[in-house]
């Protein structure tokens, strides 16, 4: 797959990168686009948000792959984690940003080698670091979304995601498959029809809960949160599409279940759909529907054929259940483009 020629054609600049679980591959998915970009002689930036970068685990104490750097290559990270990252690197710029293990830094690395990402903890602090990087020179920048932090993948951060499933998730492809469909579900959902759209504009400018019953816009203060709300006696009988500005929770839906069938739930974007697999089957069962304001594009999903826990899946199996549950997306085993990566010294000439 020729990862920069997509992003070049799409004017995908800033790509996410976020597992399904600990353990999906993510950081080879991100070291097999590095090693495209080496090819290309294309700069990039790098930073997460989130912790990675660590040669052991500190979940399940496994060894991981690092993330790999070109000479070039634009870093923004702690200053320790700089310290303790394979590269070095020439110290461009303080970004003003604190962290437990020192200001977040922006450097170039002077020689290749694995880099830890780390401090940049917060969408702010990406919102940041991410045009200080651009404006040094970094044609497309990659955010390493540390484990739990999907928050990363929002369309004010970034303009693509690669997403990541392992075999971890099950002992057998249709398992992984049915154990990842939730979270491949809500970067698949629709964005809101434009009629709606028109109806809701005003409340979702003004960060409110805002419902369409067909004939009005009913508005709810943000910080009474949606968890009873349908029981206020402000609530319409009629509820047509309901804008939702937080996380689409298992609680949300629950509470909204019983409501007559036919409501539009509208979420902010992927990140903030996190509800499970049996609430949004039983959402969907009662015959109400779910979209987002924005989507993020999916750029890529790959698939990690090999368990921690000792066990391997067949990478053309795994692919192919993947691949039914994302048409039109492609889906690769990223292990193997990375494999050069991983095993020697990254230059911007090649691997050496």
């Amino acid at each position: 797959m020729d990862w920069i020629a997509q992003c070049k054609a799409k004017a995908w600049n800033r790509i996410a990168f976020i597992g399904a679980s600990k353990h999906a591959g993510k950081t080879t998915a991100m070291n097999a686009f590095i090693s495209t970009a080496i090819s290309d002689d294309m700069t990039l930036g790098l930073c997460s948000i989130g912790l990675d970068g660590e040669r052991l685990d500190t979940i399940l104490g496994v060894e991981k792959p690092p993330v790999y750097a070109p000479v070039g290559t634009l870093v923004a990270s702690a200053e320790a984690a700089l310290e303790a990252s394979e590269a070095v690197f020439e110290y461009i710029e303080d970004t003003g940003i604190s962290s437990p293990l020192g200001n977040i830094l922006i450097a170039r690395t002077e020689t290749s080698g694995h880099v830890v990402l780390a401090g940049v903890r917060q969408r702010r602090h990406i919102q940041t670091v991410v045009p200080m990087l651009q404006a040094l020179g970094a044609e497309i920048c990659l955010v390493d979304g540390a484990f739990s932090r999907v928050a990363a993948a929002t369309p004010d951060l970034v303009d693509a995601v690669v997403l990541s499933v392992g075999a971890v998730l099950g002992t057998s492809a249709d398992r992984v498959a049915a154990a990842a469909r939730p979270f491949l579900l809500r970067f698949q959902l629709p964005e809101v029809t434009m009629s709606i759209r028109k109806r809701l504009q005003a409340v979702v400018e003004a960060g409110d809960i805002g419902i369409w019953t067909g004939s009005e816009v009913v508005k709810f203060p943000r910080h009474q949160g949606v968890l009873g709300l349908s029981s206020h006696h402000s609530w319409p009988t009629q509820v047509k599409a309901l804008w939702l500005p937080g996380a689409v929770t298992d609680e949300v839906l629950q509470g909204l279940r019983s409501q007559p069938r036919g409501i539009e739930l509208v979420a902010a974007h992927p990140a903030q759909v996190t509800a499970g697999r049996e609430a949004l089957q039983r959402w969907f069962r009662n015959g109400h529907r779910l979209s987002v304001w924005r989507q993020v594009p999916v750029a890529a999903i790959t698939v990690n054929p090999h368990s921690i826990t000792g066990y391997d899946l067949s990478s053309e199996t795994l692919v192919a259940a993947i691949a039914e549950l994302a048409p039109g997306i492609p889906v690769l085993n990223a292990r193997a483009t990375a494999a050069t990566v991983n095993r020697g010294t990254v230059s911007r000439g090649g691997v050496l």
